[in-house]
């Protein structure tokens, strides 16, 4: 399953994506080989058009593929610039091509709690955010 959001992407980022906003299949194989395990096919996809994207660095920041981890039995792929909060995916992600979004709240007693929306939604929706667009505005 591919990325269902590009047009979309693309009009939260008034540009077109450009191949340098993606990140390279051999990065994503040195993941899957370091994590032992594949990105789900919605998340690779993801990384393979936008995953080095500028606008993805601004405020919650997605990790490069070098930096994914597994912390508490969550894949990270997203911290917010202030490390108050993480977002990750569960694992063992098994078959699922979008899985469901997870936040951590970081502190003394850190606990995950479902964004209740799959990586598709998050990502796109996180980014309108980071970016003060609401979604309403662009006709959706």
């Amino acid at each position: 399953m591919t990325f269902p959001h590009r047009q979309l992407l693309e009009r939260l980022l008034a540009r077109a994506l450009e191949e340098g906003d993606g990140v390279s299949p051999e990065r994503l194989s040195a993941a899957k080989a370091r994590l032992g395990f594949e990105l789900p096919s919605v998340v690779a996809d993801f990384y393979r058009l936008a995953g080095s994207a500028p606008e993805l660095q601004v405020h919650n920041r997605l990790r490069e593929p070098e930096a994914l981890t597994v912390e508490d039995g969550y894949l990270v792929f997203m911290e917010e610039n202030q490390r108050v909060v993480d977002w990750g995916l569960g694992v063992p992600i098994g078959e699922q091509a979008d899985p469901e979004v997870w936040q951590r709240v970081n502190g003394d007693e850190p606990a995950w709690y479902s964004e209740t929306m799959p990586f598709s939604e998050f990502i796109v929706k996180n980014l309108a955010w980071t970016l003060g667009i609401e979604l309403g505005d662009l006709g959706l």
